[in-house]
This record gives structure tokens, sequence and C-alpha cells, in this order.
């Protein structure tokens, strides 16, 4: 009987990773993406909602099953600790749970607004996709380099949306009305996107360009930490697996 049961749970683990079974949890996966959009327009028929709420259904009957075996057979696994709550605890294990929430407000009318939730499903691309591995990873290592980069940013943002505000309430009290106003004018400078509102004053055009600056500065310090990130993980990979 006991080797029945490790034959079965064997069956199961190759089961998992059999390619087969991927293509198909990325199919539902990529399919839960229209039905995400569509759940959330304002002219669904009542067919349309029990349509809706069935293929919801199945996808999410779909999930639990692969996560309950995954859980099952994580002694199997070469990312098994010894613990299956510290197996459960990993990234991909959450996304995985994340992604049968849903079934949970299914047939609670009050929480049927969280229909956004089934988005978090396509969280579940990361688990067969090396790429986004590959970036959580980077962002992960880099974590001290991007908090700190982000810390610098959140500083100068609030600095700048105090001088503009001091320097353009009074120039403009009906357009910068409070601090909110300054902080979106700000944060849409540094962004390079553009606000639906402008400075008059010199200080305040000076302060606009320095915002400016900062921003174009600071998103290239990004962009270096994470070029060199995944230059990093790609050198150490093809290493590992040359040696391997």
């Amino acid at each position: 009987m006991l080797e029945l049961y490790r034959k079965i749970k064997k069956r199961a683990y190759a089961l998992l990773n059999a390619g087969w079974f991927v293509s198909f949890i990325l199919v539902l996966i990529f399919l839960n993406i229209p039905l995400s959009i569509f759940s959330l327009s304002g002219s669904l028929t009542p067919d349309d909602i029990i349509a809706i709420e069935f293929c919801d259904l199945l996808i999410t009957i779909v999930f639990s099953i692969e996560y309950i075996l995954r859980l099952w057979t994580a002694d199997l696994s070469p990312y098994y600790k010894g613990s299956r709550l510290r197996f459960a605890l990993r990234p991909e294990m959450i996304i995985d749970f994340l992604a049968i929430v849903p079934m949970v407000y299914i047939n609670i009318k009050p929480l049927r607004a969280l229909r956004f939730l089934r988005l978090f499903r396509i969280l579940k691309l990361v688990e067969y996709s090396q790429p986004l591995k590959l970036m959580l990873k980077v962002i992960y290592q880099n974590m001290d380099s991007l908090v700190t980069t982000a810390f610098v940013m959140g500083f100068l943002l609030t600095i700048n949306s105090f001088l503009i505000y001091y320097f353009e309430h009074t120039a403009q009290p009906e357009v910068f009305k409070n601090i909110y106003d300054a902080i979106w004018f700000t944060a849409m400078t540094f962004c390079q996107a553009g606000a639906d509102i402008s400075v008059v004053t010199q200080a305040g055009k000076f302060l606009k360009i320095l915002t400016a600056f900062s921003g174009i500065m600071l998103f290239a310090v990004y962009s270096g930490i994470f070029s060199s990130g995944f230059m990093n993980a790609r050198k150490a990979a093809k290493e590992k697996k040359e040696n391997a």
C-alpha cells in the first residue's frame, strides 16, 4: 500500500511538470485575461454573468487541484526544505494561492466588486517564465540599492512639492489650492508625464527644471541597477550551467 502511495505521488509530481500540463495551465492563465476584462464591463446580461462565473469556477477548480497537488508532492521538489508550511510560503506558492482566492467570493454578492482579484492569476506566469523569474531575482538581489534610490526619489519629491506649493500658491491660489496639487505637479514632472497645471513664478519654473533633471538622473540610476543586475544574473546562470 505504501509503495502504491509513493508511486501515485511520483506520477502526480511528474504530471505537474509535464509539458502538456504546463501548456494547459498557461492557456487558462491567458484565458483569464479577457474573462477578467469582460467581467468588469457594465453591460452584462444574466446569461453572461452565469457563463463568466461558470468559467471562473472551472479555472479556479483546476488551479485549486494544482495547488493541492503541489503541496502534496512538495517533498519531491528540489525546493522542499523539510516543511510544507515553508514550501507554501514560497513566492510561487503564494501566487498560486492568490489565484484560487476568487472562489471565496464567487457567490457572495457584497464582495462581487472584488472580481478584479482574478487578475492575480496572471502572476502565475512568473512560475512558468524564466525571464520573469530572473527579473524577480534581480530585484531581490539589488533590493538595497533600489530602496535607497527610492528613498532619494521620495525625498526630492517631498522637498520640491513643498517648495512649489510655497511659491505657486501665493501666485495662483486657484491652481495650487493645496499641497496635493503641488505633489501631483511635481510627480508628473518628475516622471516626464506632464501635468495638467503649470507654474508661473520664476522660482517655480526653476524648480520644475530641477525636478525634471532629477527624474532623468534617478531613472537612469534605476536603469543602471537593473542592467548590471541582469548581466550578473545571466553570467552566474551561464557559469552554473557550464559547471554542471
